[in-house]
């Protein structure tokens, strides 16, 4: 029988991991890196919307459409509620394909 309540997922193991990863937090770092676990082109279309909306070349109150990828060509789209960048966190995937 299982007498140890089971750990988080991204407690402090992970924490420990991206710290000595690191040499400590840089959280710049470790939001690309999460990123680009799931697909280099998610990193591309979160970066190119957030420096877009900081540009005012897309508007923060609608979704918009953000297709990015590789050198290799397109592999990612995603739909989002664009953010500015020193609002990140307001920053939203509505929907997305992720090929």
């Amino acid at each position: 029988m299982l007498k140890s309540s089971p750990a988080h997922a991204l407690g402090d193991d992970v924490e420990d991991l991206l710290s000595g990863k690191y040499g400590g937090t840089s959280l710049k770092r470790v939001v690309a890196d999460m990123l680009r676990r799931f697909l280099q082109g998610m990193k591309v279309a979160v970066e190119v919307t957030l420096m877009a909306a900081d540009a005012g070349l897309i508007n923060v109150d609608g979704d918009v459409i953000a297709i990015a990828g590789t050198d290799r060509g397109a592999d990612t789209a995603i739909v989002v509620r664009p953010s500015y960048m020193r609002k990140f966190l307001d920053f939203k995937k509505i929907q997305g394909d992720d090929s």
